[in-house]
């Protein structure tokens, strides 16, 4: 007859850290909880169908809410296998936009060639600017015979000057300016005379 042995507590005391170490059972445990850790694969596919959960939540709750009815409440348990697609119909339309173009009120001269721009009509008055070929200037006033724009200098709108028409063309109604009676024509300085 055959008498049984203990185990020796050695083998006794293996046994149990292998357990606790879970190299037995092959699965691991996380030493904090004693659960065993989610394989993150796992996790990743749970993360996606909460979030496919959610939105499809919130589509039909704002379908029912476009539709006039009262929104439920979110279910958080609510699958993606009970989604449903909302039903929303787009209708294409042409309109126009009209874009508003800039159209200074007065009276507008531009000229084609440079023109001088004097204290009053004619070369013996002094220069006090040029206004350059596509230079827009703004008219204030205008001579009798319409030959002289009484004009603001585009390089310094606070210089009034008179150009000559010539060259000229105006945008606005003319006929509104002042007719501006020309400034005495200077007197020339007189040289004294050797004896």
């Amino acid at each position: 007859m055959q008498t049984h042995r203990p185990l020796p507590l050695f083998v006794v005391i293996l046994f149990l850290v292998l357990v606790a170490c879970d190299v037995v059972m092959g699965t691991p445990v996380i030493p904090s909880t004693g659960v065993p850790p989610i394989d993150p694969q796992v996790q990743i596919e749970q993360a996606v169908a909460a979030t496919l959960a959610m939105q499809t939540q919130i589509a039909l709750s704002v379908q029912q809410t476009l539709a006039g009815m009262v929104p439920v409440a979110l279910d958080p348990t609510l699958t993606p296998a009970l989604t449903q697609s909302p039903d929303f119909t787009q209708t294409a339309s042409q309109t126009s936009t009209l874009i508003p173009s800039f159209t200074p009120a007065g009276v507008w001269v531009r000229v084609s060639l440079e023109t001088n721009c004097r204290t009053g009509p004619g070369t013996v008055y002094d220069k006090l600017g040029l206004v350059r070929p596509g230079e827009t200037a703004e008219a204030i006033g205008r001579s009798a015979s319409s030959d002289n724009w009484i004009v603001r200098l585009p390089s310094n709108p606070a210089i009034t000057c008179w150009l000559w028409a010539q060259w000229t063309s105006v945008t606005g109604d003319s006929s509104s300016l002042p007719i501006i009676t020309p400034p005495p024509s200077p007197t020339p300085t007189r040289t004294s005379t050797p004896n």
